[in-house]
C-alpha cells in the first residue's frame, strides 16, 4: 500500500516555524492500528487522517487517538485546498469524535468552527501545577476547568504567556489531563493568544 503523507507547519508562512502536523488523506478509512503506527513514525504531536468516502477526520499522537486537534484540522484544510478537494465555496465539513466540524478557506484565510466547551470557574489551580508552569497566583486573571478535568488559565500578561517554559517532568507529578493557558492579545488583529500543554 502506498500512502501520501504531508507535513504541514500550521500557524506560519515560514519554513521550520509554527506547529507541525502530519496529514494523510485516503479514499477509504484506514485501520486505527495503521494510523497509530503512521503517527508513531511521523513523531510529531498529531497526525490527521481524513477518509474522503465518509469525511471522517481523526487525529493521532504517537501514543493515542485524540478527540480534537485544531492545528491538525488547519493543516488538513491546507492540503485539501492544495489538492483542489474543497467544495466550490472553499468549505468542508468533517465528521469527528468531537462532532461535526466545518472549515472554510477564503483567500489566504481559513476559518474553522469548533465545539464550544463551557468552563466551570474554579478558585484555585494547584500550587504544584502553577510552579511547574512557572506562574504565580498574581499572574492569573481567571481559572476554570472544562471538558471533565482540563485546566483553563487566563493570564493577566501576554508577555508572561510567551515566556512560559513549563517543567513537564514536574507537571507529570500532578493530576491532570491538559492545560490551556491564554491571555488577551496586544495586537489589534488577534483577540487572544493561547498555548496548550498535555504531557499526561
Amino acid at each position: 500500500m502506498e500512502l501520501e503523507i504531508y507535513q504541514v507547519n500550521a500557524f506560519t508562512a515560514e519554513p521550520f516555524k509554527g506547529n507541525p502536523a502530519g496529514v494523510c488523506i485516503t479514499q477509504e478509512p484506514l485501520p486505527a492500528s495503521l494510523m497509530l503506527s503512521i503517527a508513531k513514525e511521523m513523531a510529531i504531536s498529531e497526525t490527521a487522517f481524513l477518509s474522503l468516502s465518509d469525511k471522517r477526520l481523526r487525529w493521532f499522537t504517537p501514543q493515542v487517538e485524540v478527540a480534537l486537534c485544531g492545528h491538525g484540522t488547519l493543516a488538513t484544510v491546507k492540503v485539501l485546498d492544495d489538492l483542489k478537494l474543497l467544495n466550490d465555496d472553499g468549505s468542508y465539513e468533517f465528521h469527528t469524535l468531537s462532532g461535526e466540524l466545518s472549515a472554510k478557506k477564503s483567500g489566504e484565510r481559513i476559518s474553522m468552527d469548533f465545539p464550544l466547551y463551557h468552563p466551570v470557574e474554579s478558585t484555585l489551580i494547584s500550587p504544584d501545577k502553577c510552579a511547574a508552569l512557572g506562574i504565580k497566583d498574581d499572574d492569573i486573571e481567571f481559572c476554570a476547568e472544562f471538558e471533565g478535568g482540563k485546566d483553563f488559565i487566563v493570564l493577566k500578561s501576554e508577555d508572561k504567556l510567551h515566556q512560559l517554559a513549563p517543567n513537564f517532568h514536574a507537571l507529570l507529578q500532578t493530576e491532570g489531563r491538559s492545560i490551556v493557558v491564554t491571555a488577551k492579545s496586544s495586537r489589534s488583529d488577534v483577540d487572544f493568544i493561547a498555548r496548550y500543554f498535555a504531557p499526561w
